[in-house]
């Protein structure tokens, strides 16, 4: 057991393929203070004690494959954090969030799945310009896609939220985020486009959406 299994500190053009990191003190992986253009893919970052399964700060141009982060605080975060590619990773059945971006601008999130964390699937705060397709935010205690303080310019298309204990979808503050469908869209720059959100946002994820 160790505090971290991998650490990259403003360390760049770097792979890391096909490791099991498990039973850490606080991060599985953390990628530190402008460590960009990485590639990690088929990880596995389980059961971290006091932390995170994988962790990026202040790091840039990453692309995170295939991994799986369960059973910790939070599955996959990304703090300050900018111009990612998460693809295909499985962030279940954390304490906390599945996938949480903090002030973390431009990541595009493709074929995720979030399922059955303790609070949030996929949870942005003061994030914006990011692109979330096709994701699964299933079965968590509180809210599949939370999308909150001054988020602004986020896409969302073809993505899945259902059978979550609160909200399958919450806008808090919403500031021009776009809901794309199969065949419709509809943008949230107020509340004069809330009510027709709603119902659209409604037929697409499922049961339960709130802006406010």
């Amino acid at each position: 057991m160790s505090q971290i299994g991998v650490l990259l500190w403003n360390s760049s053009n770097n792979r890391l393929n096909n490791n099991i990191l498990n039973l850490n003190d606080h991060n599985g992986i953390l990628l530190y203070e402008f460590s960009s253009n990485n590639e990690l893919s088929n990880n596995t970052a389980n059961w971290t004690y006091a932390g995170f399964g994988i962790w990026l700060s202040f790091s840039y141009n990453n692309t995170l494959v295939n991994n799986t982060a369960s059973n910790n605080r939070i599955g996959i975060f990304l703090l300050e954090s900018g111009y990612g590619h998460l693809i295909n990773n499985s962030a279940s059945s954390n304490d906390w969030s599945g996938i949480n971006l903090q002030s973390s601008n431009n990541n595009s999130l493709l074929n995720n799945v979030a399922n059955s964390n303790n609070i949030n699937g996929i949870f942005l705060i003061d994030s914006s310009g990011n692109i979330l397709d096709s994701n699964y935010a299933s079965n968590n205690t509180g809210y599949g896609i939370n999308i909150n303080n001054s988020s602004r310019n986020n896409i969302l298309k073809n993505n899945i939220a259902n059978l979550n204990g609160k909200e399958d979808l919450i806008f808090n503050d919403p500031e021009n985020n776009t809901i794309t469908g199969p065949r419709e869209e509809a943008p949230f720059p107020g509340s004069e486009l809330a009510g027709a959100a709603v119902l659209f946002t409604y037929l697409v994820f499922g049961r339960k959406v709130r802006g406010k």
